[in-house]
């Protein structure tokens, strides 16, 4: 029988969890890209997943010559997006699994394509925002107003009035 002290006994839980920490892979957001989402409201094919961005442009004085926010192919995954303004926003293609856009306004925002399986988007302004392709599988429209869901792609999507569309599951 091998003998241990209490302190080696106690330490061998606490490397085990370090060792696992240590092991994952790095997550969030890379920081020059939110900077550059900040400064120039554009950053298409960003890396923005987990990032905070709650209000984001929201207290800002909007004005129709503000160039619009572009975030083509951007990967938004897990990003929290709560309550900002993104009126006429692009985000053609992109990787929004997860994120959180509830109370957001995006008023006439293209999102063809966009990949927003479980993403939260109640009481999201939608009104003339374009969906056509978008991935809404699993995702979460309760009392989002406007949204135009024709040409999307639903499966378990909590729709408006809260019912849940079925729609087509591969």
């Amino acid at each position: 029988m091998i003998k241990t002290n209490k302190l080696s006994q106690a330490c061998y839980p606490a490397l085990f969890v370090a060792a696992a920490i240590c092991s994952m892979p790095a997550m969030g957001a890379n920081p020059a890209h939110v900077q550059q989402l900040k400064d120039t409201r554009s950053c298409p094919d960003c890396d923005l997943s987990g990032a905070e961005l709650t209000l984001l442009f929201a207290d800002k004085y909007f004005s129709l010559d503000d160039p619009k926010v572009n975030l083509d192919g951007a990967n938004l995954t897990g990003a929290v997006l709560k309550g900002a303004f993104l009126y006429q926003a692009s985000f053609k293609n992109a990787r929004m699994h997860g994120a959180d856009l509830r109370g957001s306004n995006l008023t006439s925002a293209h999102m063809d394509g966009a990949d927003m399986t479980g993403t939260k988007l109640e009481n999201w302004d939608s009104h003339w925002t374009k969906l056509n392709g978008t991935y809404l599988t699993d995702a979460n429209l309760k009392d989002a107003t406007g949204a135009d869901l024709e040409d999307s792609n639903r499966c378990r999507t909590t729709l408006p009035d809260g019912s849940v569309d079925a729609g087509y599951c591969d």
